[in-house]
């Protein structure tokens, strides 16, 4: 049986729709969570991981594998609440997969981990910036760090999907398309910015290949769909199976960081998160592409869907 953590989250619930392995799954919405698991089959522990111990699932039959997709992801936020979300939980978890016998586990990270406000393509595994980005990134390597400790005593995964999307997304796709229906996706750089994706299947895939494969414990890989695609041709793509086009409104990028700062500070002054900030700003500005060699090679990692198929899906849901 599997423990899978964030299971009413946008990955966790692709994940247990198409598992075949029996899981118990925890999340705070409870009335998500009671819906997935009528459609599923699957077992609801409506429990907040900030504030447990975990005694609730202790007593339900033996956990052999975590699948830890729970995380506080935003790109504002005060360094404690990164720091319980992202980093305690995760300890808890480690905890409790140690005790109790559990033979695999794997841990959703971000490549957030890389960014440097610089253009970065084809980034390994290895590469740091001299700083992280935000406390969601500082937060998500320490925990990291300490899924990779555990590598001798359990076997452990990391995972780095880059850009989620695809069914029960609430963040890419449905953003661009509130913004280019309003008054216009703002672009620096006329859109030449490249990036990587990820189809929501090929992140389900490659949780299936870590908690089976025979890779070795204690490895980190980079997930992507292996498609670079400029943002300006993404956003084509998508008008173009919407059947309208979406508006873009080109701004230099030393303007939009500009104004971004100026939204942060405003964000500090008001104590509320500000409209835009300089990392999601910088998102659609800087290329980053991620080299998923190591997930080909030792994962035997291949994408399943591509981002054609997303956006089809996308468009007909």
């Amino acid at each position: 049986m599997l423990l899978v953590t964030g299971g009413t989250g946008f990955l966790g619930r692709n994940f247990l729709e198409q598992t075949q392995e029996p899981c118990i799954f925890t999340g705070r919405d409870r009335t998500k969570g009671e819906e997935i698991a009528r459609a599923t089959g699957h077992r609801f522990i409506p429990i907040d991981l900030t504030r447990s111990t975990l005694n609730e699932v202790e007593d339900l039959g033996p956990i052999t594998g975590i699948v830890h997709s729970a995380a506080l992801s935003s790109p504002w936020g005060t360094y404690d609440n990164f720091f319980i979300n992202n980093y305690l939980v995760t300890r808890l978890l480690l905890n409790f997969a140690l005790k109790q016998g559990v033979e695999r586990f794997v841990h959703i990270s971000t490549p957030s981990l890389y960014f440097d406000f610089k253009d970065r393509t084809m980034i390994p595994e290895s590469f740091r910036p001299d700083r992280p980005v935000n406390h969601y990134a500082e937060t998500k390597e320490l925990a990291e760090a300490e899924v990779l400790r555990e590598s001798a005593k359990l076997h452990t995964t990391v995972l780095r999907p880059r850009g989620i999307f695809g069914k029960y997304d609430t963040t890419i796709f449905p953003r661009l398309v509130t913004l280019g229906d309003r008054g216009g996706i703002p672009l620096a750089r006329k859109g030449q910015a490249v990036v990587d994706i990820t189809h929501v299947d090929n992140v389900v895939h490659a949780i299936e290949l870590a908690l089976k494969g025979h890779h070795k414990s204690g490895n980190a890989y980079n997930i992507t769909n292996g498609e670079p695609m400029a943002v300006i041709d993404l956003i084509n793509q998508l008008s173009q199976v919407l059947g309208r086009q979406m508006k873009v409104v080109h701004v230099p990028g030393k303007l939009m960081g500009a104004i971004s700062r100026a939204l942060e500070l405003a964000g500090k002054v008001s104590g509320r998160e500000p409209g835009l900030t300089r990392y999601t700003a910088a998102l659609l500005r800087y290329d980053q592409t991620l080299d998923i060699t190591r997930a080909r090679g030792e994962l035997n990692y291949q994408p399943i869907r591509s981002i054609q198929d997303g956006l089809m899906d996308y468009a007909h849901v």
